[in-house]
């Protein structure tokens, strides 16, 4: 059997057949190709990193863009909802009792016992706007927010302020404030009927205390109405802040520049004024419109 075997193995390799590549349409199974050198490697990947030092910022602020677009529709909605259940519960606002509230516009000398009835009033118009949303933080400490001051700057990079007071939503957003500038409710703001029976204004941040803190990037307003209505300001009806002088991203000297863009955020999906500067209602509602 050993012999056997043997004669087989001789036979096969002394009548050993040479096995030639085969072709298949014309190409070497057999052969090699050459490979990229390490100078080719570390060129593609620096020119990756160029494309990609470029592109990914511009990506993640759209991003960030469109989820800020996305809560503030939401935080329209709610305070919306809030504000028109609160005039259900105790009627419509002008019947409150209100009176002016706010500190910025008064005299230095102006006796501290009015400076207090301000702020008292605007506490009692916060209490009433978030009586029907859920909370999970109230501060009505004007004087030491709560251990943290939020400085407040405008859509041109004005640092003009800070916030103490603020109520924190479930949710993270925050209101700051809410002014009286009508204590019966008859401020108007333009033609349109939603712009009138203005009561005051409501300032929100939909990210919270994080920053930029900046009015038309993370900070917005609205009017609300003696119905419980909150209204986008900005507008293109409103002539109380306008949207091209008050959302103007370099337009100077004015504190409340960024007040203007929350009606163009809501109606338009798009926070496209920080990149163009010749958006109008009338004409381009975004930089790639021509």
């Amino acid at each position: 059997m050993r012999k056997d075997l043997k004669s087989i193995i001789n036979l096969n390799v002394t009548n050993h057949v040479e096995i030639k590549p085969k072709k298949y349409k014309g190409l070497n199974v057999f052969k090699h190709e050459s490979a990229f050198t390490l100078a080719e490697v570390l060129i593609t990947l620096a020119i990756i990193g160029i494309v990609a030092a470029i592109t990914i910022p511009s990506l993640i602020q759209k991003h960030n863009e469109r989820v800020t677009v996305t809560r503030l529709k939401k935080m329209h909605s709610v305070l919306n909802n809030a504000l028109r259940l609160s005039v259900v519960q105790h009627g419509e606002i002008n019947q409150w009792g209100l009176s002016l509230s706010g500190e910025s516009e008064l005299p230095e000398d102006t006796p501290q016992e009015e400076i207090d009835a301000r702020r008292n009033m605007a506490k009692f118009i916060r209490e009433r706007i978030r009586e029907n949303l859920k909370v999970i933080e109230v501060c009505d400490d004007v004087e030491t927010g709560c251990g943290i001051f939020v400085k407040r700057y405008t859509l041109d990079g004005q640092e003009y302020s800070h916030w103490g007071s603020r109520i924190v939503l479930a949710d993270g957003s925050v209101i700051y404030g809410a002014t009286i500038i009508s204590a019966d409710c008859t401020g108007s703001n333009g033609d349109s009927k939603l712009l009138q029976n203005i009561c005051g204004q409501i300032f929100v941040d939909v990210n919270g205390i994080k920053e930029p803190n900046t009015q038309g990037k993370d900070v917005f307003l609205f009017y609300y109405s003696k119905d419980g209505s909150v209204i986008p300001m900005g507008s293109k009806d409103d002539t109380g802040v306008p949207f091209p002088r008050y959302c103007n991203r370099k337009t100077g000297h004015r504190v409340t520049n960024g007040y203007g863009c929350t009606a163009w955020v809501i109606e338009n999906e798009n926070m496209d004024y920080l990149h163009c500067d010749d958006l109008s209602w009338d004409g381009k509602h975004k930089c790639s419109d021509k």
